[in-house]
């Protein structure tokens, strides 16, 4: 499905691509990234101690969210289209729910019980003087 089939103009596309300073064939969690690399760097609150810098950066940061917002629509109608035409296969069933272990050992004596209690007493760190 082309471009404009879809409702998007390429050079729109493109000029979004270059905001977010990708190529074309960028993958969406490539995409994903340069945003929020981008939305980091020129975030206003950085700027507080220039009001003229902080301009510059919500104008820099609103061009970086649209973008963002384009390529987001553009790839989830590629996605949305792409999952049309090919059957996409079975979800595997849900796991089993889990099921709470049991705390009883079926071959440990009554002995093992208290070895074990014991061992656990001597590991407080009050009885550690080194």
């Amino acid at each position: 499905m082309s471009y404009k089939e879809q409702g998007f103009n390429i050079n729109q596309i493109n000029i979004c691509y270059q905001i977010l300073e990708l190529e074309p064939e960028a993958s969406w969690e490539q995409v994903k990234l340069a945003y929020k690399e981008l939305a980091i760097v020129w975030h206003p609150d950085r700027f507080t101690h220039n009001p003229k810098l902080q301009q510059k950066a919500q104008e820099r940061l609103k061009r970086i969210n649209q973008a963002y917002e384009i390529l987001r629509a553009y790839y989830r109608k590629q996605h949305a289209s792409a999952s049309r035409s090919v059957a996409e296969p079975p979800l595997p069933p849900p796991p089993p729910p889990s099921q709470k272990q049991s705390t009883n050992f079926p071959n440990r004596t009554s002995t093992d019980k208290k070895t074990t209690k014991e061992a656990t007493l001597s590991l407080n760190p009050k009885d550690i003087n080194t």
